[in-house]
């Protein structure tokens, strides 16, 4: 029960990124620090002996649920807005308006809000996002700010497309990653987790037109040339 109503990564560390509509894809948007603390929040229900299998399980059906909720075409679900986290009340809680700050926390079950006094039903028209600004896509700052408004830089297209297709190959990277990470080392996933938070810098930088962004992406690029030497090298 402790870790259900907590299970809200906003109560760690800083809220999460904020989008400025809401849509089904913005339950998946994370943070990285958090996960650092969760295992704090679950403890408790480990020292009362439920199982690891179990917390594991309660965890990504907790982070599944929150798919439907992040939407503005269900309105109201009539009783089961007094029992369940509904779109409604999730709304409320990425609000900036000030009847939403700090409040309807909730994982699955909204009751935990009411218990505890940080439930609010959804009044005004939601305004989403953070109460301050930041302008940038660097996503080492991002970790502690968001942006107030929509930051729409202007970057020549041939940097947009570059980096769309960067993007999408590193997609398809961390998903092969996925697949093999187990048998990998740790100081190899580390490097690789390292190279993939340097690309979200570099490829952020250039399309803000941050004359940086081009050294750290030449840097990427000599990692992956390092990369492949080494492994022709070793074959």
């Amino acid at each position: 029960m402790f870790a259900m109503f907590f299970s809200q990564k906003g109560m760690i560390a800083a809220v999460p990124l904020e989008p400025k509509e809401t849509v089904t894809a913005d339950w998946y948007r994370e943070k990285c620090l958090p996960e650092v603390f969760d295992g704090a929040f679950y403890l408790p229900t480990a020292l009362l002996g439920v199982p690891p299998s179990h917390i594991l399980v309660h965890t990504q059906m907790n982070l599944m649920y929150q798919f439907w909720i992040h939407t503005e075409t269900i309105s109201s679900l009539g009783l089961l807005e007094y029992i369940i986290n509904t779109p409604s009340h999730h709304r409320v809680h990425h609000g900036c308006n000030r009847y939403c700050i700090d409040k309807n926390y909730a994982g699955v079950l909204i009751i935990w809000d009411r218990i505890f006094g940080t439930f609010e039903p959804e009044g005004e028209q939601v305004v989403y996002g953070l109460t301050h600004a930041v302008s940038t896509f660097n996503p080492i700052k991002l970790q502690h700010k968001a942006p107030m408004k929509k930051y729409r830089p202007k970057s020549p297209r041939h940097v947009q497309v570059y980096a769309a297709m960067q993007f999408l190959f590193g997609v398809m990277i961390y998903a092969q990653f996925m697949t093999i990470h187990k048998a990998w080392h740790f100081h190899q996933a580390l490097l690789f987790l390292g190279y993939m938070g340097l690309s979200m810098l570099s490829l952020g930088m250039m399309l803000e037109n941050d004359t940086r962004g081009p050294r750290i992406e030449l840097l990427r690029f000599y990692m992956i040339i390092w990369r492949l030497t080494n492994k022709q090298k070793q074959s």
